[in-house]
């Protein structure tokens, strides 16, 4: 995320949201992209507090833990199809099915 390609978005949704008659509030992180000076008229743009990430996303260590998990599981299946000389291919159906098989095993920790 780029601030330019945030402050279009807050553009193009304030402009939705005006012409839906609709007001908003989005609640940011403290990336530095968002920090923008911008005038909306339907957008309210409301900034968390530094240092409170983990308290307000505590799903992010699971995440984390379950792309970790994904990638190993992706390379050992890379590996194996170079060791077999058998091509890799990699359909949206198989990385759902590894995200499912992933969150079994991760449950019965």
């Amino acid at each position: 995320m780029t601030a330019d390609i945030f402050r279009e978005f807050l553009r193009s949704l304030d402009s939705r949201m005006q012409n839906q008659s609709r007001k908003v509030a989005l609640i940011l992180d403290r990336c530095r992209a968002h920090y923008t000076n911008i005038n909306l008229t339907n957008v309210d743009l409301l900034c968390l507090l530094p240092n409170t990430t983990s308290k307000t996303q505590p799903l992010d260590g699971i995440i984390n833990s379950m792309k970790c998990n994904y990638k190993k599981r992706l390379i050992h299946k890379l590996l194996l199809s170079y060791e077999t000389k058998i091509e890799f291919k990699l359909t949206l159906l198989d990385a759902l099915n590894d995200i499912k098989l992933l969150g079994m095993m991760l449950n019965r920790r």
